[in-house]
């Protein structure tokens, strides 16, 4: 499984998730709103796939002094982060690229390992795996 981190300003919350058509959804499932939302996909030969979405907490993490680097680059002095669990690349890029997909929130993309870039830019590169 691999995780990539959304980073919107403060108003930036799991209702923004929640209003997405994921196209090609099959089911959704939301528990509770400390617990994640999850929306399946049936993806033809690989069988059932998702997207995981969950708050991130930033209080609980300690960053290194790289990621308060990149960290700073973002242009709002209070943000939000929701964590996405997927396993295919193709399904998150598929999303990503639909219309409207969070297009006007002003979002930025980090998988965990680093690197922060806007989500158009993240999308216009087709960078999934690495940042470019």
């Amino acid at each position: 499984m691999k995780t990539i981190i959304l980073i919107g300003d403060e108003n930036f919350s799991m209702e923004d998730i929640f209003a997405i058509n994921h196209q090609g959804s099959i089911h959704t499932q939301f528990p509770g709103i400390h617990d994640g939302y999850t929306v399946y996909f049936e993806t033809g030969d690989s069988g059932r796939q998702f997207l995981s979405y969950g708050i991130y907490l930033d209080a609980e993490i300690e960053f290194s002094d790289e990621e308060k680097e990149e960290l700073a680059k973002i242009p709002y002095k209070e943000f939000n982060m929701i964590a996405i669990d997927f396993y295919e690349e193709k399904l998150l890029k598929r999303i990503f690229m639909q219309e409207g997909y969070l297009r006007d929130k002003g979002i930025y993309v980090s998988p965990i390992y680093g690197g922060i870039i806007s989500l158009e830019e993240f999308v216009a590169k087709g960078c999934i795996q690495k940042l470019c």
